[in-house]
């Protein structure tokens, strides 16, 4: 099949560019695998191979596991998406109590609480010392910043910033790690039980999933599993880490671990509604709110409940979820018609996962291998407008970004290097970096002056100079 072997060849090409030790991409039609391709090595120094059960990590794509689990607490009377967070976590605490009140789980799932970015992910990550392996450091720029080892140290960190909300919660979409790390701070109080041991006794294995865990460790034997890999240096080099960078506080946001095969029998959760080989999982009310557009991130794209929904893709919906860590680029996702399918898991950071997934769903839905589902028309932008937005964005999660105006255009520049942009309504732009086109939008008040710029699904403030 010539199709088949583009995206071969186009994935492989992707692979050795990225210089990505291993990877692999399948697809499920109708609960049936139709496609995977393996490339590449679990360890690369051993030439272990990847196969479709080796173990990896998922990053963000946790967050619908941790979805699941709420709306299953839902279903059991344990709470309510709409109730308070401050019911179930009161030493969680921001500047102003008033806007505190407002905010319910339904906003932390939604990314709409209307928290800043902040750097607690780099404090709560942890990695063995240089000096003595047996003892642990974060992994952020603060060395005096203790590591955030438990959902108090978590609330105690993000009161101590005196979190002021940029918006209203539920009118502003922006992502946040923080919060997700706090649901399962709600699920623990709530169920009595850990995060993990919930999310295993009513998500994970009532849906066959053997290999998925939190840790390797816990695999119990199962030694097909990749070892971390990160970029050393200058000169980015990839090299094998001794341990695994991982986190006691912020499970719930990404650190969860599987397998190919795993995550498309995971996908048929969503495909049948609930059921997963005849058995019930969830409700097919609690999973049409999981799969609801609740909040709009860009004009052709929103949030549900963990996943990212988009409704127009080729005629077709398309849900999914991205995640990046150290050692981890991944992308599942589904299209909710076709009954379709797909995973990609590599072991390194920074590699386009969303491309080669979009490359395989193109052409199994009958589409060009490389098609943007929607092709936008430059919008032509008044100049002295344009000049409004240049200046310095910068968020405590570590963005730092300049707009800036060169031969009648904005240039976006961050420490990657410079990109130009097109318009594509007042307000919104896109920026073309090596493998896609990144949407973003000016954010401006009641009197059209910039107030933050939506980068990276993230509110990031401009500097006031």
């Amino acid at each position: 099949m010539q199709e088949t072997k583009s995206l071969e060849e186009a994935g492989q090409k992707l692979i050795e560019k990225y210089k990505v030790p291993g990877a692999i991409v399948s697809l499920s039609k109708n609960g049936e695998k139709i496609y995977s391709s393996a490339m590449g090595y679990r360890n690369r120094e051993e030439e272990l191979l990847v196969t479709g059960d080796t173990a990896f990590g998922l990053a963000s794509v946790t967050k619908s596991f941790t979805c699941a689990a709420i709306m299953h607490l839902q279903e059991n009377g344990k709470l309510n998406v709409l109730d308070k967070v401050s019911t179930y976590l009161p030493e969680f605490r921001i500047k102003n109590k008033e806007k505190l009140d407002k905010i319910r789980i339904h906003h932390f799932m939604t990314h709409s609480s209307g928290l800043p970015p902040m750097s607690a992910l780099e404090y709560a990550m942890k990695k063995p010392s240089e000096d003595n392996p047996s003892e642990y450091v974060h992994v952020g720029d603060n060395k005096e910043q203790p590591i955030l080892h438990t959902y108090e140290d978590l609330m105690e960190y993000i009161a101590d910033q005196n979190v002021e909300l940029f918006a209203d919660s539920g009118v502003q979409f922006s992502y946040s790690n923080e919060a997700y790390s706090l649901l399962g701070a709600i699920i623990e109080r709530v169920s009595g039980q850990s995060y993990e041991s919930y999310v295993y006794q009513y998500i994970v294995d009532p849906c066959g999933m053997k290999h998925t865990r939190f840790t390797f460790e816990e695999m119990e034997g199962h030694d097909n599993c990749t070892i971390s890999y990160g970029k050393k240096g200058d000169k980015k080099e990839i090299e094998a880490d001794k341990d695994w960078i991982t986190s006691s506080s912020m499970q719930a946001t990404g650190f969860l671990k599987s397998t190919a095969n795993d995550m498309l029998q995971y996908a048929e959760l969503y495909l049948n509604k609930g059921l997963v080989n005849g058995k019930r999982i969830l409700s097919e009310e609690s999973i049409n709110e999981m799969l609801k557009p609740h909040m709009k991130v860009y004009q052709d794209q929103y949030y549900g409940y963990g996943l990212e929904i988009i409704p127009n893709y080729f005629g077709h919906t398309y849900i999914g979820h991205g995640g990046s860590l150290r050692a981890v680029s991944s992308r599942f996702g589904f299209i909710l018609e076709k009954e379709l399918a797909g995973i990609v898991l590599t072991n390194l950071i920074g590699v386009p996962a969303a491309k080669l997934l979009r490359n395989a769903f193109n052409i199994h839905l009958g589409e060009d291998m490389d098609a943007n589902h929607v092709n936008y028309e430059e919008y032509d932008i008044d100049l002295a407008v344009l000049s409004s937005y240049t200046g310095k964005y910068k968020s405590d999660e570590g963005a730092d970004i300049t707009l800036e105006m060169k031969d009648g255009k904005l240039v976006f520049i961050n420490e990657d290097g410079e990109y130009p942009t097109k318009f594509i309504s007042k307000t919104e732009l896109i920026t073309t970096f090596e493998e896609s086109e990144g949407m973003m939008e000016i954010l401006v008040d009641e009197k059209e002056q910039p107030y933050a710029l939506f980068c990276s699904l993230r509110v990031v403030p401009k500097v006031i100079e």
